[in-house]
């Protein structure tokens, strides 16, 4: 299980590290179709609200999967870029993107309308 805690430039250098496969393996091998390539291109542009819009508008729960998924038999199983060294940080580039969003002022997410 994944457990880095990104600090904003670190998580984009992760994200810098994605080779944007054109057919992104990663996300065909995502269950919840939360889309990897599509957040972490937008972690690699510093666009981390569009990261988190990216995984809650297919699933919900993305903050819940960013911590229970289990990425090495998943997503990170079919990262191309392993093949030059080791595979992207998926589930640790997710949890990233929620965290960031739950830090942000007058975010409007389901975590913050809960009464």
């Amino acid at each position: 299980m994944e457990t880095t805690d990104f600090t904003i430039s670190q998580a984009i250098a992760e994200a810098s590290r994605c080779l944007l496969c054109h057919d992104a393996p990663c996300s065909k091998n995502c269950p919840a179709g939360t889309n990897p390539a599509s957040f972490i291109r937008s972690i690699r542009f510093e666009n981390f609200t569009e990261a988190a819009k990216t995984i809650r508008n297919a699933n919900i729960l993305g903050g819940v999967c960013s911590l229970v998924c289990p990425y090495s038999n998943l997503c990170k199983k079919e990262c191309v870029r392993q093949e030059i060294d080791s595979p992207v940080k998926i589930g640790s580039l997710q949890k990233f993107a929620i965290e960031h969003e739950k830090k942000k002022p007058g975010t409007d997410t389901p975590m913050h309308k809960i009464p």
